[in-house]
């Protein structure tokens, strides 16, 4: 099913086909930059967070859009703890796009707002790179809330 999808953006037309087709609600000519929305270029068959988007590996799911996944975290930090993520494998904060960026702001408003956390305040958390203690080598955020901070930076 992703060939058919990366075959017909490839050729420039693009057919809702199934109701995940998201964007694409009508046929239409595609924009070069959308192309990686259909098809994880730089997919990483061992990247844990890759297979939940896939579900091969059952989570509990938040939030879903074209762009951004989110899911709790099993090991929460706080109440509630949710783990944004761009459903485009990406290892590299300079290769997030403007689009996922806001998706992901978005998300993280509509999640709080879901969660009732948004009145009482929330934190949204990058960990990037080896000495931030990131885990997972594909991009994500943590929305953190349920109870007052202890953070001091």
């Amino acid at each position: 099913m992703r060939f058919a999808k990366v075959k017909n953006i490839i050729t420039g037309i693009v057919k809702k086909s199934t109701p995940s087709a998201g964007i694409f609600s009508k046929s239409h000519i595609v924009q070069p930059r959308y192309f990686y929305y259909y098809c994880r270029m730089s997919e990483s068959k061992d990247c844990v967070f890759c297979k939940i988007i896939d579900k091969e590996i059952p989570t509990d799911i938040v939030f879903e859009n074209d762009l951004v996944f989110a899911f709790k975290d099993i090991n929460p930090k706080a109440p509630v703890h949710i783990l944004i993520i761009p459903k485009r494998h990406l290892t590299e904060i300079d290769k997030l796009t403007k689009e996922e960026t806001f998706e992901i702001l978005q998300a993280s408003s509509e999640i709080s707002q879901d969660l009732e956390i948004k009145d009482t305040g929330f934190r949204l958390a990058l960990n990037y790179g080896e000495d931030s203690g990131q885990e997972i080598k594909h991009l994500h955020f943590h929305l953190l809330g349920g109870k007052p901070s202890t953070c001091l930076y």
